[in-house]
C-alpha cells in the first residue's frame, strides 16, 4: 500500500521520516546516515543536506529496502547512525504500469491569497522561462564620466535605458492559492531476446507542486546596551510570507542479461 520508499521506511523500527522525505535513524539527523543504490553510494540532490529524499523512488520500482543500524565493514566509512540500502528491480517478471494523482489541502494557504511576485510563465514547471536571466547590457563600466571603448562619453539616455533593463520587479503581489497537487507514473517491462538473453526497462517520473503561507511571524531585533548591561529592542515587526515549491523526480534502469550469471545494468 505504500506509495514510495519514504512511506515504506516508516515500517522499520527505529526509523523516522522527516518532512515525508528524509529518514532519521534512532533520532539522529541526516548527517549521520548514508544511502546506497544497488550497492553504490547515493549522493544527495539537496544542496544543503546530506540525506537522500526517499520519495524519489516509487515503491513499484523497489525490490527491497534495508536500513542497517549497526556498522559492518561492508558499509561506507561515513556510516554513523544508519545506512539505507535500496535495491531496485531490473528485470520485471510482468508488465508494470501505475499512475497516480494526488491533491492536498492546507488550511492556511489553500483558497487564500498569498504573497507572490512577477515570475515566469513556466514557474509551475520549476524552470524559469527567461524572466530572471541577466539582461543584455554592455560589459564596460556605465558612468556619465566614463568613455566607451570607441572613445565617446556615455550619454544620459544610455544610462537610463540600461538602468531600466536591470531594474526588475521587486514588489510583492497577492495571488490566489490552488490546492497542492502531485502526479506520478511508473512503467516497466522485460523482453526476451533469446534462450537466456533478456532486456529489462523500468522508469518512473513524479511531479508535485505545493504552497505555504506564513502570517504574523514576529521578527525582533535587539542591541546590547553596554552602559546598563541589558538588551534594548530596536524593532518589532510582523512578517508575512508565501512560498511555492515545485519538485521533479525521475528514475530509470536499463538491464541487459547475457546469461543467468551475467548482466549489465545502467541506472539513472
Amino acid at each position: 500500500p505504500d506509495k514510495d520508499a519514504a512511506q515504506a521506511a516508516q515500517r522499520v523500527v527505529g526509523a523516522t521520516i522527516v518532512d515525508g522525505r528524509f529518514v532519521y535513524v534512532r533520532g539522529l539527523g541526516d548527517r549521520y546516515a548514508n544511502a546506497q543504490l544497488n550497492g553504490a553510494p547515493l549522493p544527495s540532490p539537496e544542496p544543503d543536506r546530506q540525506a537522500v529524499p526517499l520519495d524519489l523512488f516509487p515503491s513499484l520500482v523497489l525490490e527491497s529496502l534495508t536500513i542497517a543500524k549497526t556498522f559492518t565493514p561492508d558499509k561506507p566509512g561515513d556510516f554513523a547512525g544508519g545506512s539505507v540500502r535500496i535495491k531496485t528491480r531490473d528485470l520485471p517478471e510482468e508488465f508494470l504500469f501505475k499512475a497516480s494523482l494526488g491533491v492536498g489541502f492546507n488550511t492556511q494557504a489553500t483558497f487564500h491569497d498569498r504573497l507572490s511576485y512577477r515570475g515566469s510563465n513556466t514557474d509551475w514547471l520549476g524552470f524559469d522561462g527567461g524572466t530572471r536571466q541577466l539582461p543584455d547590457i554592455p560589459d564596460y563600466k556605465l558612468s556619465r564620466t566614463t568613455r566607451k571603448p570607441d572613445g565617446e562619453f556615455i550619454t544620459q539616455d544610455e544610462l537610463t535605458a540600461n538602468g531600466r533593463k536591470i531594474n526588475s520587479f521587486m514588489s510583492a503581489q497577492e495571488r490566489f492559492t490552488l490546492p497542492s497537487h502531485s502526479a506520478s507514473v511508473v512503467v516497466g517491462k522485460t523482453w526476451k531476446l533469446g534462450q537466456e538473453q533478456k532486456l529489462g526497462l523500468v522508469g518512473s517520473l513524479n511531479y508535485s507542486r505545493s504552497w505555504e503561507v506564513i502570517e504574523d511571524r514576529i521578527r525582533r531585533k535587539f542591541d546590547f546596551n553596554d552602559t546598563e548591561q541589558r538588551l534594548d529592542q530596536l524593532s518589532d515587526l510582523r512578517e508575512q510570507s508565501g512560498k511555492e515549491k515545485v519538485r521533479w523526480g525521475a528514475f530509470g534502469t536499463l538491464t541487459y542479461q547475457l546469461s543467468r550469471n551475467h548482466k549489465i545494468t545502467l541506472t539513472g
